[in-house]
């Protein structure tokens, strides 16, 4: 505030002080004191100069903070939703708010705080410079200052209302893009290039046409603005020049008062640029709002002192005990905004060392019963229990300390193998429990083959891998996690026959302490569970062994016969 009010001083005393070597050096040809007066005018030229730094030094370093909060806030806001909520937003949207909006508001926020104060301070302060110079003369700048309020009110109202639309379009724009270049491969095996390059155009044209508007009314204002500056100065020249003559101003104040006039007219610019950014930075700030205060479906109770105590009294009561690691118990779900139920009556447990398989149709409910364990949904009626503990009691961080997930689309990141393996590790891991894990997911062989092995760097997605690589190293991660329920979701999917008995097999073989829940669609795949069950439309309609299945449930044999139709197994006799 110190170095703004000098900033304010500093320009205002200039126009006075140039009036003096005007009046006191010039015409009364006095050259010491143009010599005087100059050299104080040069210091207080640097003194101000130096405050505007300083101001905007402290203008970008708290704008800079604030957009590095709210990019914090974001992020560990996203972190927490569920896929409701993503759905909510959707990613191209979350993207934009997390980048271009922030950006707005942190460029809103160093013009705020470097012209908020600053604007009005010098605006008032010159207008009541020139009005004590000459009252005739500060009508002339009054009469001005209506115009340009006259200008700024019309361009206001009418481009407020692009800013969000533009905002709204530019979301549009990165769904757009992120859908091609995901879906690349789809696009040009359908050959609708050109269909996407219409709809692209399309938006790119609307997003197009509203920026050109917005551009055109602010490059109209600007133009006027200095018009009407450019008048008001001759204004006060020709009515100076009336005033000079009648002896009632002395010519040095001719310029003076030019010069309050010009830093009038130039603080009400700078408030005109403010109000332009402000409309656009509410919008953005509305946008994040929305985000920061979005309240996810899924409540998490516990403190961490009571989750920690509660974890540490599951995992012991868990260990040598014959309870039920996983269990439902009459589970019924029904989808936010959702008219049906996805599941009903759900019942069954998992005990440590047991692996219990689901199979059913597509849309059947299978991965909705997966994603109810980690608390990514919660039931509508019912409750899950977790080594006999209702998941509603235990923090969301404990409980997905308990499991390890493998869901369908394998995710890995840009890293090392290693990084990608050891992700969300609490506990650093030995060379000899990854390599089990790889060897477990059969994934040691392609990871050896490697230049740097485990160190070896794969790019976003894994896209540098095939699809059963992906796999492998995602089921590899699930297992070196210490979880005592593993959460396999059809992820055997891209794995030939071969690797995925030998896959199950040396799960089964190594990690015999874990609660398997296994989802297929093969029964090749899952015929060797100790329990399978059989769901149609959210309901479960089997439940037994392959061989009891085969006998005792309609849904399982018709599967069992079509797979069989289709070569999946080698031998019929297998079932």
């Amino acid at each position: 505030m110190i170095f703004l009010i000098g900033r304010v001083a500093g320009e205002l005393a200039l126009p006075a002080l140039m009036a003096d070597i005007i009046d006191n050096g010039i015409l009364e040809e006095n050259i010491g004191y143009i010599y005087k007066t100059g050299a104080v005018m040069i210091i207080i030229t640097a003194l101000a100069s130096l405050s505007a730094v300083t101001c905007g030094f402290f203008a970008a370093k708290v704008s800079a903070y604030v957009a590095a909060d709210l990019r914090e806030g974001i992020f560990t806001k996203v972190t927490s939703f569920g896929p409701y909520e993503m759905g909510s937003f959707g990613a191209p949207s979350l993207i934009t708010r997390t980048t271009g909006d922030i950006q707005q508001i942190q460029q809103t926020t160093v013009m705020f705080m470097r012209m908020a104060a600053f604007a009005p301070l010098m605006g008032v302060g010159a207008l009541l410079q020139a009005i004590r110079t000459n009252v005739g003369l500060g009508s002339v700048i009054l009469l001005s200052l209506i115009a340009i309020f006259g200008v700024i009110a019309v361009i206001f109202v009418t481009t407020i209302s692009k800013f969000e639309r533009v905002q709204k379009i530019l979301d549009k724009l990165n769904l757009i893009i992120g859908e091609r270049l995901s879906g690349n491969q789809v696009v040009r095996a359908f050959r609708t290039e050109k269909r996407e390059e219409k709809r692209f155009g399309r938006v790119n044209d609307e997003y197009r046409s509203i920026n050109l508007f917005i551009s055109r009314a602010m490059s109209t204002m600007m133009p006027i603005l200095f018009f009407i500056m450019e008048v008001t100065t001759l204004a006060v020249v020709w009515v100076g020049s009336k005033f000079v003559i009648s002896g009632s101003l002395k010519v040095g104040q001719i310029p003076a008062f030019i010069q309050y006039t010009t830093l009038v007219i130039m603080s009400f610019v700078f408030l005109t640029v403010i109000f332009i950014l402000v409309p656009r930075a509410m919008v953005s700030m509305k946008r994040i709002g929305q985000v920061l205060e979005t309240e996810t479906i899924i409540e998490d109770n516990s403190s961490d002192a009571e989750s920690r105590d509660l974890s540490e009294a599951i995992q012991a009561s868990g260990r040598g005990s014959n309870k039920p690691a996983l269990e439902f118990r009459a589970v019924d779900f029904t989808y936010p905004k959702a008219s049906g139920k996805a599941l009903s009556n759900i019942s069954f447990s998992i005990k440590p060392g047991e692996t219990v398989a689901i199979i059913g149709s597509t849309g059947s409910g299978k991965t909705s019963i997966i994603n109810l364990i980690p608390r990514f949904y919660d039931p509508s009626s019912g409750d899950i229990f977790v080594n006999g503990t209702n998941i509603k009691e235990m923090s969301l961080y404990k409980l997905r300390e308990e499991i390890s997930l493998v869901p369908q689309s394998s995710s890995l990141f840009s890293g090392s193998i290693r990084e990608n393996l050891t992700l969300g590790q609490k506990d650093k891991k030995s060379e000899s429990d990854i390599n089990k894990a790889l060897r477990a997911a059969m994934a040691k062989d392609f990871v050896d083959e490697r230049e740097n092995k485990a160190e070896s760097t794969i790019s976003q997605g894994g896209s540098d891998l095939s699809g059963g690589q992906r796999q492998r190293l995602s089921i590899a991660r699930a297992l070196l996690k210490n979880s005592r329920i593993l959460l396999l979701d059809d992820c055997f999917s891209a794995l030939d026959f071969n690797t995925d008995k030998k896959l199950r097999h040396a799960i089964k073989e190594n990690y015999r302490d874990k609660a398997v829940l296994l989802v297929g669609q093969r029964i090749s795949g899952i015929m060797d569970a100790d329990k399978i069950l059989v769901l149609e439309e959210g309901k479960i309609v089997g439940s037994g062994t392959h061989s009891e299945l085969l006998e005792s449930c309609r849904v399982y044999k018709e599967i069992a016969i079509s797979q069989l139709d289709l070569g999946e197994e080698e031998k019929s006799e297998e079932i």
